[in-house]
């Protein structure tokens, strides 16, 4: 429950009295094309969790911001006192041979492991990589690992494809039954091309399908052909890695069938078994064409990854809440290390409050004052500015009309173009959308101190 009336008033009342003033939190990637819609969902996640009261025990009398990041590369803006870091990269697994990828390896990464040290918290969604990142990072940094699912940075909203599909720009814009999008690594095209070969056999069989493998896609066009897939397959950039969790939960998020390939991370894997097809490798292809061959089963995957969305959005708040205490309990401990602003920091840690984050729609990485920041006032006051749309390799795609189908899966518990193109007439159905119990505050431009939430 959102703090009361008095609770809202006592910490509004200890702010003018200049005993406490709460954070400030940055996001210096908003409007970025790479990071942009994580950081939009973050917001929701961060302001529900101030609004909770999960960063009530924090005790500075001194204005602190406070920055989140994605990107291992990512500027750190000049005015953020103290930083977050969302850990992104794969870590733990072995170094990649192909030199498109951005990040190469952590072991080669000097800066990336000088970067995670230095941050406030570093919070990742992989119990596997935590442990990596506390055996590989100095002792001090090892308590400032947060388990973070990556649920709090993912938009997991439904939308309409027929409207989507309705739209003009698809209609121009090829699609096919069975896509992968991403980076196409050596491996992956080998992937692509086995999946090829096997869908061939079920063309001599008399079934029509169409696959295709995509890089460098983005935006409406990807939410085009995301739409139209009746399956969408994610295979790792390279050898020990975990779950590609930021391609593959927008994709259940609206309800897609999805087929992986096991990863490192054996408890991620268990956690996302019932929401997608994980199989190994090699055998991806026959996972692909059961599926298309048995709708009944695709259709019950559907559901079942729709449902788990919505109930792993809602769970993954409370950990969001619990890392904010914990910086709460740090900050009263008198554990804070020296701000950012006071130490003499290597020039590439900082943006320069002129220059533009890469990507359409960017921001500069503005101080407290700025208009891109979120004040932890512990109230339903926090305000959280709109940011500007941008397209994103990060893909949100929008579910297909559903209709109801004549035997549907038991409902899950949810807490709180080719010649050869199958018919797509007939869309793939979704679930129906399992409502929200806790809506995110409407944002403002501004945050607006000593504004409450009348409980009663």
């Amino acid at each position: 429950m959102a703090l009361s009336l008095r609770a809202a008033v006592m910490v509004c009342f200890g702010e003018a009295l200049g005993e406490v003033v709460m954070p400030t939190f940055s996001f210096p990637e908003e409007g970025n094309t790479y990071f942009g819609s994580n950081v939009e969902a973050l917001k929701s996640s961060v302001n529900w969790a101030l609004g909770e009261g999960c960063l009530s025990g924090w005790p500075t009398s001194l204005p602190v911001e406070i920055a989140f990041v994605f990107g291992h590369d990512s500027d750190i803006p000049e005015t953020a006192d103290y930083y977050i870091q969302f850990q992104m990269e794969q870590v733990a697994a072995k170094p990649s041979r192909d030199t498109g990828i951005g990040f190469g390896s952590f072991a080669n990464n000097q800066q990336y492991q000088q970067k995670l040290s230095g941050a406030l918290q570093v919070w990742d969604w992989s119990h596997h990589q935590l442990s990596f990142l506390a055996e590989n990072l100095p002792l001090a940094a090892s308590s400032k690992l947060e388990y973070v699912p990556f649920w709090s940075s993912t938009k997991a909203e439904e939308g309409d494809c027929a409207s989507i599909l309705d739209d003009p720009y698809c209609h121009d814009e090829p699609g096919s039954d069975v896509l992968f999008f991403g980076f196409l690594t050596e491996s992956r095209k080998q992937l692509c091309k086995s999946v090829d070969a096997e869908l061939s056999q079920l063309r001599r069989q008399g079934m029509s399908v169409s696959h295709e493998c995509v890089s460098g896609v983005f935006g409406q066009a990807l939410q085009c052909k995301i739409c139209r897939a009746k399956v969408i397959y994610s295979d790792h950039s390279r050898e020990g890695a975990v779950l590609e969790v930021h391609r593959i939960n927008p994709l259940l998020a609206v309800g897609k069938a999805v087929v992986s390939s096991h990863s490192a991370d054996l408890m991620l894997d268990n956690s996302y078994s019932s929401a997608l097809q994980l199989v190994a490798a090699q055998d991806i292809p026959q996972a692909i064409s059961k599926l298309l061959l048995n709708r009944t089963a695709r259709e019950t995957l559907e559901w079942h990854a729709y449902a788990f969305a919505k109930s792993e959005k809602l769970e993954a708040r409370s950990h969001v809440c619990r890392a904010l205490n914990s910086m709460a309990s740090m900050a009263k401990a008198g554990n804070l290390p020296t701000p950012l602003t006071k130490q003499g920091l290597p020039a590439n840690f900082h943006s320069s409050l002129s220059r533009m984050l890469t990507g359409n729609g960017s921001v500069t990485g503005k101080g407290s004052d700025g208009n891109d920041s979120v004040t932890g006032n512990g109230s339903d006051s926090v305000n959280i500015s709109t940011p500007t749309p941008s397209p994103s390799p990060v893909p949100h795609p929008i579910p297909s009309p559903t209709p109801t189908p004549a035997s549907p899966p038991a409902p899950m518990p949810t807490p709180g173009n080719g010649s050869d193109s199958i018919n797509i007439s007939t869309p793939t159905p979704s679930p129906s959308p399992v409502p929200n119990p806790t809506p995110s505050p409407t944002p403002h431009s501004r945050f607006k101190p000593c504004t409450y939430a009348d409980s009663r």
